[in-house]
Protein backbone atom coordinates (compact mmCIF):
# COMPACT_ATOMS: atom_id res chain seq x y z
CA UNK A 1 0.00 0.00 0.00
CA UNK A 2 1.36 3.42 -0.95
CA UNK A 3 1.05 6.38 1.38
CA UNK A 4 -0.59 8.40 -1.39
CA UNK A 5 -2.97 5.68 -2.48
CA UNK A 6 -6.17 7.75 -2.69
CA UNK A 7 -5.72 10.60 -5.17
CA UNK A 8 -7.69 13.00 -7.31
CA UNK A 9 -6.92 15.75 -9.78
CA UNK A 10 -6.47 19.13 -8.12
CA UNK A 11 -9.44 20.67 -9.96
CA UNK A 12 -9.20 23.98 -8.09
CA UNK A 13 -5.78 24.65 -9.66
CA UNK A 14 -5.43 22.40 -12.71
CA UNK A 15 -6.98 22.40 -16.15
CA UNK A 16 -6.10 19.67 -18.62
CA UNK A 17 -6.93 18.41 -22.07
CA UNK A 18 -5.86 15.41 -24.12
CA UNK A 19 -5.43 16.11 -27.81
CA UNK A 20 -3.93 13.76 -30.41
CA UNK A 21 -2.38 11.44 -27.84
CA UNK A 22 -0.82 14.17 -25.69
CA UNK A 23 -2.15 15.52 -22.40
CA UNK A 24 -1.51 19.17 -21.64
CA UNK A 25 -1.92 20.37 -18.05
CA UNK A 26 -1.86 23.91 -16.71
CA UNK A 27 -1.40 24.76 -13.05
CA UNK A 28 -3.29 28.04 -12.75
CA UNK A 29 -1.69 28.87 -9.42
CA UNK A 30 1.97 28.55 -10.46
CA UNK A 31 1.68 29.32 -14.17
CA UNK A 32 3.60 26.14 -15.00
CA UNK A 33 2.33 23.99 -17.81
CA UNK A 34 3.08 20.36 -18.49
CA UNK A 35 2.80 17.73 -21.17
CA UNK A 36 2.84 13.99 -21.19
CA UNK A 37 2.33 11.43 -23.89
CA UNK A 38 2.15 7.67 -24.32
CA UNK A 39 1.94 5.97 -20.93
CA UNK A 40 1.57 9.28 -19.08
CA UNK A 41 -1.69 9.90 -20.96
CA UNK A 42 -2.98 6.44 -20.06
CA UNK A 43 -2.09 6.90 -16.40
CA UNK A 44 -3.68 10.37 -16.32
CA UNK A 45 -6.90 8.93 -17.78
CA UNK A 46 -6.91 6.27 -15.07
CA UNK A 47 -6.28 8.92 -12.41
CA UNK A 48 -9.19 10.98 -13.77
CA UNK A 49 -11.38 8.09 -12.63
CA UNK A 50 -9.78 8.31 -9.18
CA UNK A 51 -8.21 4.89 -9.43
CA UNK A 52 -6.16 3.90 -6.39
CA UNK A 53 -2.42 3.70 -6.95
CA UNK A 54 -2.35 0.01 -6.00
CA UNK A 55 -5.13 -0.76 -8.50
CA UNK A 56 -3.32 1.29 -11.15
CA UNK A 57 -0.08 -0.60 -10.65
CA UNK A 58 -1.84 -3.97 -10.63
CA UNK A 59 -3.75 -3.12 -13.82
CA UNK A 60 -0.50 -2.11 -15.56
CA UNK A 61 1.25 -5.27 -14.37
CA UNK A 62 -1.61 -7.35 -15.78
CA UNK A 63 -1.37 -5.51 -19.11
CA UNK A 64 2.45 -5.65 -19.25
CA UNK A 65 3.47 -8.77 -17.28
CA UNK A 66 7.08 -8.71 -18.51
CA UNK A 67 7.72 -5.23 -17.09
CA UNK A 68 6.61 -5.91 -13.52
CA UNK A 69 9.67 -4.43 -11.77
CA UNK A 70 9.87 -1.37 -14.03
CA UNK A 71 6.19 -0.59 -13.38
CA UNK A 72 6.66 -0.99 -9.62
CA UNK A 73 9.60 1.41 -9.71
CA UNK A 74 8.37 4.09 -12.13
CA UNK A 75 4.71 4.60 -11.18
CA UNK A 76 5.26 5.72 -7.57
CA UNK A 77 7.93 8.19 -8.76
CA UNK A 78 5.61 9.56 -11.45
CA UNK A 79 2.72 9.89 -8.99
CA UNK A 80 4.98 11.61 -6.45
CA UNK A 81 6.03 14.11 -9.13
CA UNK A 82 2.39 14.86 -9.99
CA UNK A 83 1.69 15.47 -6.30
CA UNK A 84 4.80 17.63 -5.89
CA UNK A 85 3.68 19.82 -8.79
CA UNK A 86 0.19 20.16 -7.18
CA UNK A 87 -1.46 18.44 -10.15
CA UNK A 88 -2.84 15.67 -7.93
CA UNK A 89 -3.93 15.89 -4.33
CA UNK A 90 -4.25 13.21 -1.71
CA UNK A 91 -7.78 12.77 -0.44
CA UNK A 92 -9.64 10.49 1.86
CA UNK A 93 -12.15 8.21 0.26
CA UNK A 94 -15.10 7.00 2.29
CA UNK A 95 -15.18 3.60 0.59
CA UNK A 96 -12.64 0.92 -0.21
CA UNK A 97 -10.06 1.57 -2.88
CA UNK A 98 -11.26 -0.90 -5.44
CA UNK A 99 -14.76 0.57 -5.58
CA UNK A 100 -14.10 1.64 -9.19
CA UNK A 101 -15.09 -1.82 -10.42
CA UNK A 102 -18.33 -1.62 -8.42
CA UNK A 103 -19.29 1.60 -10.20
CA UNK A 104 -19.12 -0.11 -13.61
CA UNK A 105 -15.73 1.34 -14.61
CA UNK A 106 -12.89 -1.10 -14.99
CA UNK A 107 -9.30 0.18 -15.45
CA UNK A 108 -8.54 -2.80 -17.66
CA UNK A 109 -11.05 -1.48 -20.22
CA UNK A 110 -8.89 1.65 -20.58
CA UNK A 111 -5.67 -0.36 -20.75
CA UNK A 112 -6.99 -2.79 -23.36
CA UNK A 113 -7.49 0.11 -25.77
CA UNK A 114 -3.85 1.19 -25.76
CA UNK A 115 -1.68 0.12 -28.65
CA UNK A 116 1.62 -0.22 -26.82
CA UNK A 117 3.09 -3.69 -26.57
CA UNK A 118 5.92 -2.61 -24.28
CA UNK A 119 5.64 -0.53 -21.13
CA UNK A 120 7.46 2.80 -21.34
CA UNK A 121 7.82 4.73 -18.05
CA UNK A 122 5.71 7.90 -17.99
CA UNK A 123 7.42 11.26 -18.27
CA UNK A 124 6.07 14.61 -17.09
CA UNK A 125 7.53 17.48 -19.10
CA UNK A 126 7.45 20.78 -17.20
CA UNK A 127 7.55 24.23 -18.81
CA UNK A 128 8.02 27.47 -16.88
CA UNK A 129 8.66 29.91 -19.74
CA UNK A 130 5.15 31.40 -19.71
CA UNK A 131 4.60 31.72 -15.95
CA UNK A 132 4.43 35.52 -15.98
CA UNK A 133 1.92 35.64 -18.82
CA UNK A 134 -0.25 32.87 -17.44
CA UNK A 135 -0.34 34.41 -13.98
CA UNK A 136 -1.34 37.82 -15.39
CA UNK A 137 -4.28 36.30 -17.24
CA UNK A 138 -7.68 37.03 -15.64
CA UNK A 139 -8.39 33.31 -15.55
CA UNK A 140 -7.09 33.46 -11.98
CA UNK A 141 -10.34 35.13 -10.96
CA UNK A 142 -12.29 32.04 -12.05
CA UNK A 143 -13.77 29.93 -9.29
CA UNK A 144 -14.66 26.33 -10.07
CA UNK A 145 -17.98 26.49 -8.25
CA UNK A 146 -19.18 29.87 -9.61
CA UNK A 147 -17.70 30.07 -13.10
CA UNK A 148 -16.21 32.96 -15.02
CA UNK A 149 -15.67 35.78 -14.19
CA UNK A 150 -15.75 36.24 -10.47
CA UNK A 151 -14.32 39.46 -9.15
CA UNK A 152 -12.18 39.20 -6.06
CA UNK A 153 -13.85 40.61 -2.88
CA UNK A 154 -11.35 43.48 -2.59
CA UNK A 155 -12.22 44.57 -6.15
CA UNK A 156 -15.93 44.64 -5.27
CA UNK A 157 -15.31 46.78 -2.18
CA UNK A 158 -13.25 49.30 -4.18
CA UNK A 159 -15.96 49.61 -6.85
CA UNK A 160 -18.80 50.13 -4.37
CA UNK A 161 -16.83 52.69 -2.37
CA UNK A 162 -16.41 54.95 -5.43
Amino acid sequence: MYMFDSLKINVSQVVHETIDGETILLNLETGNYYSMDQMGVVIWQLLENEICVNDLIEALKNRFPDQDSEISASIPDFIAELIQEDLLIIHERPTACNDSRQSGWNPLDTLEKIEYSVYCPPVLNKYTDMQDLLQLDPIHEVKVDTGWPTAKPDNLENKTAN
